[in-house]
């Protein structure tokens, strides 16, 4: 059949693609402007025990967020001419997209105003980060450590548990944080760098001086695992978008208001197993591929050790592929044959080297963790339920422009396999949320729900020609939505003080 001709004229269209992309510009900023109201209001962001802060420190941070904002012009700018089709200097201009990428990591890090004393500060306190790092300086034998201490701290009543931050998640955090500490003490070298690139001398004390640059060895940890998560949020994309878009899409699952307002810190470094994850299982049920089932499977034992957040991301992949099987002729055995048996021998083969070499029992550790997350969390589940309902007005607000983009102004306008496929990981992702909003803790949806913003977006943008299409147009949509998400996002963060630190520091209270 042929293509029936449009009858409009090219200016009509022209000017129909900027209505578009105005129209997708303003919806990307509403949390922005809602931010920047609330913020002119002072209207407390949360819940009455627990307020996101608005930054004390905002006019110094305004400096740094504009030194952001020069980097992601011309990093935005390369990446898009390095994968415009007709690009000759694609190379360069990728490696010039690359370093701009870096850049801006390296600034999440050194942005903050006094950021040391901040980033101190998160790994100090016990009910941050800094709750694993204050466990690790106990831990004298990680075989030890994972075999028999952690559930004997486990076993204990909530009101005599010590860190319940560290108890509501398996034990990964904290070896990472021993295993950081003890590369510091080992390299003289090393520890010398840090203490002369981050200023530590001022600290007299030497016990403390050693503990602030193992900190700072974690807090550059942290980043750069964060940094590298994009890698695998690419490669997930690529498997059903090309390159710009799939750009587009990672960045926005990796560099978001959530994120960053955090970073650095556990919970945006875990995106990288998060995403790893998702591109995996998703690239054995693509290709029928049992290697990469098989890859998915580890993936999934190194995750386990971190958090079990990751088992709700395996719940939503394994599901959403699961129902798209079921609708295509002689895909079920494929999804047992390519996906999940090669992932089961692959989390088992780990889980046994991890009991061999450590003694740890990866499938109790996490089994254990899971029964006695709700004792823990107890106190902070929130109650009565109009308190409740604040959750998701906050994480909204923190979500970033690619999801409000997508929600308000593109319609789902592509009805193929992949398009279906992310209809199903949305509407799992979806039903696991309202799960743990209607049953956990949303004191932190922001913090807690990061993990799933990435699913929410490739779930959304499967099914938009503007992330499918190979066309100039979404093209520009696409590149609109990466300065979009780079402008906002570094917005949002001058605005906020999520953490408390430049409040505590600021007045003096500390870890009152």
């Amino acid at each position: 059949m042929k293509q029936a001709l449009t009858t409009e004229h090219p200016t009509e269209l022209a000017q129909k693609e900027r209505r578009t992309l105005v129209r997708v510009a303003l919806a990307g900023v509403i949390p922005l402007a809602a931010i920047i109201v609330l913020f002119t209001t002072d209207v407390p962001i949360g819940q009455p025990h627990l307020i996101y802060r608005y930054s004390p420190w905002w006019v110094l941070r305004i400096w740094p967020a504009l030194v952001a904002v020069l980097i992601s012009v011309p990093t935005a700018c390369a990446l898009f001419a390095a994968l415009k089709p007709t690009c000759r200097r694609r190379v360069p201009l990728a490696v010039c997209a690359i370093i701009g990428y870096i850049a801006l990591v390296v600034w999440t890090l050194f942005a903050p105003p006094n950021y040391v004393e901040q980033h101190v500060f998160n790994l100090e306190s016990p009910s941050h980060d800094g709750a694993f790092v204050l466990e690790s300086r106990e831990v004298s034998s990680v075989n030890l450590y994972v075999s028999e201490t952690f559930y004997k701290r486990l076993a204990l009543e909530p009101q005599d548990m010590r860190g319940r931050r560290v108890l509501s998640n398996p034990p990964g955090t904290t070896i990472l944080a021993v295993l950081c500490r003890r590369a510091v003490d080992a390299s003289p070298s090393l520890k010398g760098w840090l203490i002369d690139v981050f200023d530590l001398e001022a600290a007299q004390d030497p016990e403390k001086r050693d503990d602030f640059a193992a900190d700072m060895a974690l807090a550059i940890v942290f980043t750069m695992i964060w940094g590298c998560a994009i890698i695998f949020g690419y490669r997930l994309c690529r498997l059903w978008m090309s390159p710009l878009p799939s750009a587009a899409v990672a960045l926005a699952c990796v560099f978001n208001p959530s994120t960053v307002d955090f970073t650095p810190g556990k919970d945006p470094a875990q995106l990288v197993t998060v995403l790893a994850l998702a591109w995996t299982w998703m690239a054995a049920y693509q290709r029928k591929s049992r290697q990469m089932g098989c890859a998915a499977g580890v993936v999934v034992a190194f995750a386990t050790m971190i958090g079990l957040i990751h088992m709700w991301i395996l719940a939503i992949v394994a599901g959403a592929t699961l129902w798209h099987s079921l609708k295509k002729e002689s895909s079920l055995r494929s999804w047992i044959t390519c996906c999940t048996l090669p992932a089961t021998a692959g989390a088992a083969v780990v889980a046994l080297l991890a009991y061999l070499t450590l003694d740890w029992n990866i499938a109790l550790t996490a089994l254990m963790t899971g029964l006695k997350y709700g004792r823990i969390q107890e106190n902070v589940i929130t109650d009565p339920l109009y308190w409740t309902l604040v959750g998701l007005p906050m994480f909204l607000l923190f979500i970033g422009p690619m999801l409000w983009s997508q929600l308000l102004t593109m319609r789902r306008d592509t009805v193929d396999s992949p398009a279906v496929l992310g209809r199903y990981v949305l509407t799992c992702t979806v039903v696991v949320l309202t799960f743990t909003y209607l049953t956990a803790n949303n004191n932190e949806t922001p913090r807690l729900w990061m993990p799933f913003i990435p699913l929410l977006i490739v779930g959304m943008a499967l099914g938009r020609s503007a992330f499918r299409a190979r066309s100039a147009r979404s093209r520009r949509v696409c590149c609109v939505l990466i300065l979009l998400q780079l402008f906002v996002t570094v917005a949002h963060w001058s605005l906020m003080d999520v953490r408390e630190s430049e409040y505590r520091l600021s007045t003096g209270r500390m870890f009152d």
